[in-house]
């Protein structure tokens, strides 16, 4: 099957299911991977439903779902954030695939009916996306609005503008901080030029630069990059030294938690690698579970690279969180 953020309403079919006629009823017998694409892990079903009534509204990120009106009938409406099509259900023997990845709800139930669903998976609250918007993220379908903000952690945080250029040279210019990075002018008025090139970048979803606030002043900047479908990279991760530790920290954990969440990316991918003598860093990305894939050398020394799983960093992030209070 092609990869789940892909997949569209096309990819949802309606399948016919055994029907045994004999003089006392009929039977529908339902095997997995017999009648249905997927092994069955899970059975539930509505009942009682007013009519007129709508439910779902939400879509899975691994698991399938095949729908039956096993009495009466209703609609599928369903959404791949591009396409939307809608399929009646009045047959107790046709169901309805919807793969992962598909934002379906139910609604027009006529009075008395029963929907069946059998799941690929037992209930797993994560695997849930029920926020309309954290979909289209998830499929990225929507590139993040201009004006779009992250508040967390005590923190605020928002995309970086030509206003911030002064405050990105101080720390991209100090000769500590920026050992480790590439060199820039101290030119503000450079900075403001590069800026409004990223705003292009950003306009289109393959950059997004992020200035983080503490009580109002701005403390530090990170990034994302390199956006392809299902990995990104970070960088850029740099904060007034003066600003409280747990500053950079919580930074760190925002801008992860967006990627893997929110936008629902599956690798952070460091092809870039982090420098070899550049060790706090390394450590602490370590510390929040990205392992080393391989090193390289060039003319400005060794790098290291490294990637990081969703499943480690969530294994990871609520000992950091822990670390600086939340």
């Amino acid at each position: 099957m092609a990869d789940k953020k892909s997949l569209t309403v096309f990819d949802c079919s309606v399948i016919e299911l055994p029907k045994i006629t004999m003089r006392q009823g009929n039977i529908t017998p339902v095997e997995g991977m017999k009648n249905l694409p997927f092994e069955v892990k899970r059975v539930f079903y509505s009942y009682d439903i007013p009519g007129g009534e709508s439910r779902g509204a939400h879509a899975h990120k691994e698991c399938h779902q095949f729908l039956i009106a096993a009495s009466g009938a209703f609609e599928v409406l369903l959404d791949d954030g591009v396409n939307k099509r809608t399929v009646l259900l009045n047959r107790p023997f046709f169901g309805l695939h919807v793969p992962p990845g598909i934002w379906a709800s139910e609604q027009g139930f006529s009075s008395g009916s029963l929907c069946l669903v059998l799941a690929s998976l037992g209930y797993e609250a994560e695997d849930y996306i029920r926020d309309y918007e954290d979909y289209l993220l998830y499929k990225n379908k929507m590139i993040l609005p201009s004006d779009f903000k992250i508040e967390k952690y005590g923190l605020t945080s928002r995309f970086v503008s030509e206003e911030d250029a002064e405050f990105i040279v101080k720390l991209r210019t100090d000769p500590i901080l920026s050992r480790y990075l590439h060199t820039i002018d101290n030119d503000v008025d450079k900075q403001k030029l590069w800026i409004r090139d990223y705003k292009e970048r950003e306009k289109k979803g393959e950059d997004y630069y992020f200035i983080f606030f503490k009580d109002n002043q701005p403390v530090g900047l990170n990034r994302i990059y390199s956006i392809h479908d299902t990995t990104f990279t970070t960088g850029s991760w740099l904060f007034d030294p003066k600003a409280p530790y747990e500053c950079s920290i919580a930074a760190s954990i925002m801008i992860r938690e967006l990627a893997f969440e929110k936008m629902g990316f599956e690798l952070e991918d460091g092809y870039d690698g982090v420098h070899v003598d550049n060790k706090q860093v390394y450590k602490f990305n370590k510390l929040i579970g990205l392992k080393e894939t391989r090193r390289y050398t060039s003319e400005n020394g060794e790098f290291i690279c490294m990637q990081l799983t969703k499943e480690d960093f969530e294994k990871n992030k609520k000992k950091l969180l822990k670390y600086i209070g939340f």
